[in-house]
């Protein structure tokens, strides 16, 4: 037998998140997306104080050191975001370039762009500057100019890109793209640690989207990593993918307004 109704079937939450950090003095603006991952908790506590007196019982009650703990496991660790998660402070992590590769050629077919969409560029330096001797031609208008017809830019996730500008030599969105250009990958990677004892804060967004493309976003200011590297090597006959364990730990940001100092969440699915 049912007590009650639903009051509102939009709070009821499905699904995971899209996790996203940055360091702090970087800010939300800077945020990198760390892909897959499974079992993200997020965790608030505090420690209650009370005072009591002798002959009018209870007077206050508080609390002191409200925190939250985030934990994950990590599917696809990368070196330089797990440099940065730890704050950018504890780790040496370094590219190795490899084989510089020349004039690579990247077709963006007819519908799969339009004016002033932001066109990644599929392939891109791992020394994270921009890729050069780029062109641009189109399957009907030919070669393209830039900063005229084309302009070259970095997105928030890092990467570099560009858009087409509906302008007088581009009469036409159904064309297809060439977009050529040089870059160098890496070979490896390089990741040490040890002896450096100063830890700095990132921060930390966590979105849920609905299947109406509506956010339940939680952004946290001040978070710290709390737990070393925790590996675990599974059996080869394994069902299940190697991960990282990630442990951190948010505490207020004392910079901030009282109320606004650990984490704000914006809330599209509930209204």
């Amino acid at each position: 037998m049912s007590q009650t109704t639903i009051q509102n079937p939009n709070a009821v939450r499905w699904g995971s998140g899209k996790f996203e950090a940055a360091l702090k003095s970087s800010g939300f603006g800077a945020l990198q997306d760390m892909g897959a991952l499974k079992d993200i908790t997020v965790d608030e506590t505090w420690t209650e104080v009370t005072v009591d007196s002798h002959n009018a019982g209870r007077i206050r009650k508080r609390i002191k050191d409200q925190k939250l703990a985030i934990k994950f496991n990590w599917l696809e660790p990368d070196y330089g975001k797990l440099a940065m998660l730890r704050g950018g402070s504890l780790d040496e992590y370094n590219i190795v370039a490899g084989v510089p590769v020349i004039d690579h050629q990247q077709f963006v077919a007819s519908g799969a762009w339009s004016y002033l969409k932001f066109i990644p560029f599929d392939r891109q330096n791992a020394s994270g500057v921009v890729p050069s001797n780029i062109s641009v031609s189109g399957s009907v208008n030919g070669p393209l100019v830039a900063s005229t017809d084309y302009f070259v830019m970095k997105n928030n996730a890092g990467m570099w890109g560009l858009y087409i500008i509906d302008s007088a030599t581009v009469t036409t969105e159904a064309q297809i793209l060439t977009i050529e250009y040089d870059y160098t990958p890496a070979s490896s990677v390089t990741f040490s640690t040890g002896g450096n004892r100063t830890v700095n804060p990132i921060v930390v967004r966590i979105t849920n989207k609905d299947e109406n493309s509506k956010n339940h976003r939680m952004d946290v200011y001040e978070v710290y990593i709390q737990k070393g590297v925790s590996f675990k090597y599974l059996s080869d006959e394994a069902d299940d993918c190697n991960a990282i364990a990630i442990e951190a730990e948010a505490i207020c940001d004392e910079s901030r307004d009282p109320r606004d100092q650990l984490y704000f969440i914006d809330d599209q699915q509930a209204v």
